[in-house]
């Protein structure tokens, strides 16, 4: 949580960093901080919104690759449960659900190849 309030509010203000944490923050000020810069840094603290939801978006905007693979699996789960809900699949249906499951393994695979 400390990184992402830290780059919210280096974005308003030169500072070397943040400890702390919620409702007791520690701001360390570069030497060259103006005061405007200071008051800017302090609202960005005050309007910081320290939810988790908050948290998950800021890393999955840093990270798309992951929120492309969450999506991907999600949709895989969706895909899934759809299958097995049919109480007699027919030949093609299965020969279908093959194919699509092979397909969503690939790209899940090459996905995380690709992740650091």
């Amino acid at each position: 949580m400390l990184n992402r309030l830290h780059a919210a509010i280096a974005a308003v203000c030169p500072i070397d960093g943040v400890s702390g944490a919620q409702g007791n923050v520690r701001i360390d000020y570069r030497p060259e901080a103006t005061a405007q810069q200071r008051a800017d840094a302090g609202a960005a603290l005050t309007a910081f919104d320290w939810s988790d939801a908050a948290h998950q978006a800021w890393e999955e905007d840093r990270h798309p690759e992951r929120k492309t693979l969450r999506q991907a699996a999600a949709q895989a789960v969706a895909d899934i449960d759809a299958y097995l809900a049919l109480a007699n699949p027919t030949n093609a249906q299965v020969a279908a659900q093959v194919r699509r499951l092979s397909q969503i393994t690939r790209a899940v695979v090459r996905r995380l190849a690709q992740i650091d």
